[in-house]
């Protein structure tokens, strides 16, 4: 065997090594990169079903008695569910979009303990500007 045909091999055999060796990493790479694909679709989903939220309320879409269920399948689920702070202990849901955590506009659903919307509540985001009904 002369000196190029081993260094061929050594180069072949390194390179098999490094390609095996890596292996794990490049399918751990792969696998981040999948994910952070899907998070983005999630994301672009939940800022176009608040959109959606905020043109119903705007064209008066968005009609009280409706249930939660509709609420869920029509405007995705909330970024929290909590209990209301007054008397009436009803459920309230916030919608905002998922990647603004302050100034954003917001929206408070509140539903009845037979889980239809009795109420709603826009927050602008401009200071002073709001609604409810």
């Amino acid at each position: 065997m002369n000196k190029k045909n081993s260094l061929r091999i050594i180069g072949l055999l390194t390179a098999v090594i490094f390609l095996f060796g890596c292996s794990p990493n490049m399918q751990l790479l792969l696998k981040v990169n999948e994910e952070d694909n899907a998070l983005k679709k999630e994301i672009i989903t939940a800022h176009k079903r608040f959109d959606l939220l905020l043109k119903d309320i705007k064209h008066a879409k968005l009609k009280l008695g409706i249930s939660k269920k509709e609420v869920f399948s029509r405007y995705g689920q909330p970024v929290l569910e909590s209990v209301s702070d007054d008397q009436e202990m009803l459920v309230r849901l916030l919608y905002r979009y998922p990647t603004k955590f302050f100034g954003s506009t917001k929206v408070y659903l509140y539903f009845d303990a037979n889980e239809k919307l009795v109420k709603w509540e826009l927050i602008e985001r401009i200071p002073g500007a709001q609604n409810a009904r």
